[in-house]
């Protein structure tokens, strides 16, 4: 009986740890699909992916970084290496997500003090919300320091309960020098990068270079778990 039931278990892992990597795939491709239906229906295509944020498929981008930040984190890598990467590329998928790309010349060519009623145009509300009483700056910067805040505190408070739950893994990566070498520069970048953040959330202005920079370090991050393979 014992036998079955530790089959049974390592076969409902087996098929989450499948389904996890089949979704690292599919939201990806679910951005593609929305990118080409946008192509199709309207003609036109943009320079990359995250120029979709004030776009038709806004909520399917975000929806979808979050979704592949939360895969990655949840992804177990070959090594204690791999893991610790994918874990930070995790973090830089969230405020790929949050953060729109060029919000400053957004902001700039709507003008921050525009009330949204003429930037937009018309006067919708949203629930509670009534989009009419704020400026352009009010309801795009202001919130964003909100969600931004909270993703950084959340970040730190979940690097904390893994240090407290399982041991760090820089003893492990001290083995392999060239490993070793790039596990500090990641994390002296992934320090650099949530020190920008917090600054931007405290300036409250456009979070000039967080956007480009954590999709900068998200390659990055991406790259280095694959090379460590090799």
């Amino acid at each position: 009986m014992g036998q079955q039931r530790a089959e049974a278990t390592d076969g409902v892992a087996r098929e989450t740890y499948r389904t996890l990597r089949l979704m690292l795939v599919t939201l990806p491709v679910l951005l593609l699909v929305g990118s080409l239906l946008i192509f199709f229906t309207t003609g036109e295509i943009e320079t990359s992916i995250s120029a979709y944020y004030f776009g038709p498929i806004r909520d399917i981008f975000v929806g979808a970084m979050v979704g592949i930040a939360v895969c990655l984190v949840a992804y177990q890598g070959a090594s204690a290496f791999e893991d610790h990467i994918l874990n930070v590329a995790g973090f830089y998928a969230v405020f790929v997500a949050l953060v729109p790309a060029d919000l400053g010349k957004t902001i700039e060519e709507l003008g921050s003090e525009t009330p949204v009623s003429d930037a937009l145009q018309e006067e919708p509300s949203l629930g509670s919300l009534d989009v009419t009483a704020g400026t352009v700056q009010e309801l795009t910067v202001d919130p964003l320091r909100i969600s931004a805040g909270a993703a950084l505190a959340v970040a730190v408070l979940f690097v904390y309960v893994l240090r407290r739950t399982r041991r760090f893994p820089a003893p492990e990566v001290a083995a392999e020098p060239r490993a070793h070498a790039a596990f500090w520069v990641v994390n002296a970048l992934g320090v650099a990068f949530a020190g920008l953040v917090a600054w931007r959330v405290v300036e409250g202005a456009a979070f000039d270079w967080v956007h480009s920079g954590a999709a900068a370090l998200l390659i990055v991050s991406l790259a280095i778990a694959v090379a460590s393979h090799l």
